[in-house]
């Protein structure tokens, strides 16, 4: 009966671990496939094929050739490691946008717990965000909204820890501008808003 408890309770305690996890693998079915298309996944694609092809990492240029510096460069990185991992395909593209998504998952749960301290609270947030469709549709698309969420989100949290926190000011001050830096490779300067 003990072990039984203990299993439990372990269970209970990794619950945002097994919800993350099992996204990923449900949604990736969806990933490798041009079901949910969105029309700017190609410029970041093509992109990253541009990179791979050439060995220049730090000038995205679309297929035609031509110079496209509208976005910082993170986002031509994400889909260049996944291309390097499942090689040039449609996961490739994807894949560390949906691990996005699931880190923005767990980031839901951790700032709950900051603002909250109540862990059903944050299990019902993640659960919550996990079932938003449209969340659901970014997490499936190579777009940088997906990893601007999740570094936006990781951003807060830091703040949230200084601001309601006494233990660790150097890492929650740490967790918030660095992540908040990412935010700006991610998407530019729109990010310096939460700095702010």
């Amino acid at each position: 009966m003990k072990k039984i408890f203990s299993f439990s309770s372990l269970l209970a305690n990794f619950t945002h671990w097994i919800l993350a996890i099992a996204f990923v693998i449900t949604l990736i079915p969806y990933d490798m496939h041009l079901i949910f298309h969105y029309p700017d996944e190609r410029y970041y694609s093509d992109g990253a094929i541009k990179m791979l092809k050439t060995g220049n990492y730090l000038t995205p240029r679309t297929m035609e050739n031509e110079l496209r510096l509208k976005k910082p460069p993170l986002p031509y990185w994400m889909s260049v490691a996944g291309m390097k991992l499942f090689g040039i395909s449609i996961l490739g593209s994807r894949f560390f946008w949906l691990i996005a998504a699931a880190a923005t998952l767990l980031m839901t749960f951790y700032l709950s717990r900051i603002l909250e301290n109540n862990i059903s609270i944050a299990r019902l947030a993640t659960a919550i965000l996990c079932g938003n469709v449209m969340f659901l549709r970014s997490a499936v698309n190579a777009i940088p909204d997906m990893p601007l969420t999740f570094f936006m989100l990781t951003s807060l949290c830091g703040f949230s820890g200084l601001l309601f926190k006494n233990d660790r000011p150097i890492f929650y001050a740490t967790l918030a501008y660095v992540s908040a830096a990412f935010a700006i490779l991610t998407k530019g300067l729109l990010p310096l808003v939460m700095v702010g």
